[in-house]
């Protein structure tokens, strides 16, 4: 098993270096490589979340996932706790960066790094289920990772991004087969949209690239608070969320989906978030860019130990 999911997360790893050395080299502009992944969040997303559904699901099978978006919340409701612990621990007395710390351990990149793994380790269906699993991280992601950041406050500007495109594609994705009208979907619709899709995940490993190379490391970049965030984020969370799956009356792919999201680094979109409601940004970065690089080794480890056969 180790073996076979350190081969997989080889690749997706490789193609992050390849991103990181484009943009460090200049081979392609930081702003080209950008505006891939706006691309890819408004039109590549949405074409592989609806290929994805239109392909792997039915309504069978969407009535009998109806508890993963539950486990992704409750995935993202362990790692407030175990943030709310560490700030009580370290004894943080400034606002902003407990309420960073937080959300570090809260909300991790769910997003775009598992899409890659996902689709290494179990295929289309695996993508079809992750996305499935994926609403309830986006819903606390933008109703309470907001709240905290905000500092408990809460605006319909904030939001209003929570209504975005990939969300509404997910949304008619699952009402389409649930509705019957899956079968009046044109083939060439889902043709178009599989081929268009699946180029977004080699191109979603490179936009990561590009994000680490924009941090600057310096010498005194890490230090003993990193260091105890970087392992609640990366071994504390995902231990205790893979115990709690492994007792919990699901299906093995189910539990798979959820390991795989659970081990991931924090969200790489922390830094752009504590700019816009507030938080601590300098510890945002240096989070991002040290538990990215760590989860390549924590990574296959912890999935090799827990994910079901």
């Amino acid at each position: 098993m180790f073996l076979n999911v350190i081969s997989r997360l080889t690749v997706v790893i490789a193609l992050i270096g390849v991103g990181f050395v484009l943009d460090k080299r200049r081979i392609v502009s930081r702003e080209a490589l950008q505006s891939l992944g706006t691309i890819v969040i408004n039109v590549m997303m949405p074409a592989l979340i609806f290929s994805a559904m239109m392909t792997q699901m039915n309504r069978e099978s969407i009535m009998a996932g109806w508890a993963l978006p539950l486990l992704g919340a409750m995935t993202f409701g362990m790692g407030a706790v175990v943030g709310w612990a560490l700030s009580k621990a370290m004894r943080i007395s400034d606002h902003e960066k407990k309420n960073t710390v937080i959300y570090l351990l809260t909300i991790n990149n769910y997003g775009y790094l598992t899409l890659p793994v996902a689709y290494m380790l179990f295929g289309e269906r695996g993508i079809a289920l992750l996305f499935l699993h994926n609403l309830g991280c986006h819903l606390v992601f933008w109703t309470y990772g907001v709240w905290l950041l905000s500092g408990g406050k809460f605006s319909l500007e904030s939001l209003r991004p929570l209504v975005n495109f990939p969300l509404i594609t997910l949304l008619v994705s699952i009402a389409l087969p649930l509705a019957g009208a899956q079968r009046y979907v044109p083939q060439l619709v889902v043709e178009i949209c599989d081929i268009l899709g699946k180029g977004a995940i080699p191109l979603i490993m490179l936009v990561i690239g590009s994000t680490l190379a924009e941090i600057e490391f310096r010498r005194d970049f890490f230090n003993a608070e990193l260091a105890w965030i970087t392992v609640c984020r990366l071994l504390v969370v995902p231990v205790i969320v893979m115990l709690v799956l492994a007792v919990l009356p699901i299906s093995a792919l189910y539990r798979n989906i959820a390991c795989v999201v659970a081990v991931m680094p924090a969200a790489s979109i922390t830094p752009l978030f504590t700019k816009t409601y507030g938080g601590d940004t300098s510890l945002a970065v240096k989070c991002v860019f040290i538990t990215t690089l760590a989860s390549a080794a924590t990574m296959p480890v912890l999935l090799s130990l827990f994910l079901s056969k």
